[in-house]
């Protein structure tokens, strides 16, 4: 039921709002703007964790991709889908993570 009720709101016009008659028209469009990335997010952190299910399945969830160590427990509690170790994170050699 919340699903359909999101792919309403990626369809254009689906708020029934006309934004260029609206004398709040920039707010609306913000503020749809603003649910979007919200979305964009949640779903990307989506994917992290699924992907952090299969490293589990594949027994190699908490082991780091930097150096191949292991991911501190206290790390993995505060983020489940940490893939590399505080000192590997923080490494500034380290390629950026794709957006």
């Amino acid at each position: 039921m919340k699903t359909e009720s999101i792919k309403a709101l990626r369809r254009p016009g689906a708020s029934g709002v006309d934004d260029e008659h609206d004398p709040e028209g920039s707010s609306t469009a913000f503020e749809r703007a603003h649910v979007a990335t919200l979305l964009a997010r949640a779903r990307e952190h989506l994917e992290e964790l699924d992907r952090a299910l299969e490293r589990l399945e594949q027994g190699r969830y908490g082991q780091c991709e930097g150096c191949g160590g292991a991911i501190p427990p206290e790390r993995l509690e505060i983020r489940p889908a940490a893939t590399t170790c505080v000192r590997c994170a923080s490494d500034p050699r380290r390629p950026p993570r794709p957006a």
